[in-house]
């Protein structure tokens, strides 16, 4: 199922994003890339994805509003949304300032542990696709 899978990477720094996509389509899924919530709109407008990966510190729009929005919206409303930090989440979002991510995953991550947290989160969101 992983080879129709399509996760969002949103992350402003060009190798943690190419290394985490790398991973991921190693592992066989379908990556979107965009750089900051502005461009994860838009691609979120433009194609299904299935999960969300975002660093919360990005220029023009952070993480917490991309998260506040993907939340806000009636399709993307329920999508797995993880937040791949540097920063302990409860520096960062203690009351989770209204965005509620699914989970916060700590820099650097170890690529097995990347992708036992994404297979966490897709199995209960696929089951509820049946």
């Amino acid at each position: 199922m992983a080879a129709t899978t399509c996760i969002l990477v949103v992350d402003d720094q060009p190798a943690l994003q190419a290394s985490i996509g790398l991973t991921l389509e190693l592992a066989g899924y379908t990556v979107a890339m965009a750089t900051d919530g502005i461009e994860a709109i838009e691609v979120l407008e433009a194609r299904r994805i299935d999960l969300i990966i975002a660093d919360i510190a990005m220029p023009r729009m952070d993480g917490h509003e991309l998260c506040r929005r993907v939340r806000m919206h009636s399709r993307w409303g329920t999508l797995p949304f993880l937040f791949l930090t540097a920063r302990a989440p409860e520096s960062e979002c203690g009351d989770n300032q209204g965005c509620g991510p699914n989970a916060y995953l700590l820099k650097p991550i170890q690529p097995e542990d990347l992708l036992s947290a994404i297979q966490h989160h897709l199995e209960p969101a696929q089951s509820r696709a049946v």
